[in-house]
């Protein structure tokens, strides 16, 4: 014999646990999600202005803007024996910039420099050196967001990921963590 459950009593039992997810912090929605992990949750807080021209790196409906001064600042600080001198040559042969760049065109460039431009970006993250701007608002119509989350995944002492999130939880980038 088998139980009938009618739909107002499944909606009835299913709006707490929706409730529930709704009012969940943002850390639960933006990074790592392994139950094994011990996120960390930081608000960072970004510049208002946008540069122009600058560097850009587009998500699904936001675009990150970085001045070419602070892009190429960080590659240089991780041009540790020369490890980055292409792609920072690269970056330094495109100065002054025209017109905003896409920073995925060093992608195709230098295929193997695609990782230390994320881990350039991740870094001016961190520091709020970066402007962030839905898709629709391009045109300067409506002001940038002006804090982000940033949810690290740490064991012990060690940060194996960063995931960086709007407010929202719309994720804007993500950097694995290696050892060096």
């Amino acid at each position: 014999m088998g139980i009938k459950t009618s739909n107002s009593l499944v909606a009835m039992l299913a709006a707490p646990l929706l409730l529930a997810a709704a009012a969940a912090p943002v850390s639960a929605r933006c990074g790592d999600k392994a139950g094994y992990r011990n996120p960390v949750e930081t608000t960072l807080t970004l510049n208002v202005v946008r540069p122009r021209p600058a560097y850009y790196l587009r998500t699904s409906v936001f675009v990150l803007m970085f001045t070419a001064e602070d892009m190429i600042r960080k590659v240089e600080e991780s041009n540790r024996n020369g490890r980055h001198a292409a792609l920072l040559s690269a970056l330094k042969r495109d100065q002054p910039l025209a017109s905003d760049t896409d920073l995925f065109k060093y992608a195709f460039e230098l295929p193997g420099s695609v990782e230390w431009l994320d881990y350039a970006v991740a870094a001016l993250l961190d520091e709020g050196k970066a402007n962030l701007t839905a898709t629709s608002a391009l045109d300067g119509s409506r002001p940038s967001e002006t804090t982000i989350v940033r949810g690290a995944t740490v064991v012990g002492d060690v940060t194996y990921s960063r995931t960086y999130c709007t407010r929202t939880g719309t994720q804007l980038h993500r950097v694995q963590d290696t050892v060096d």
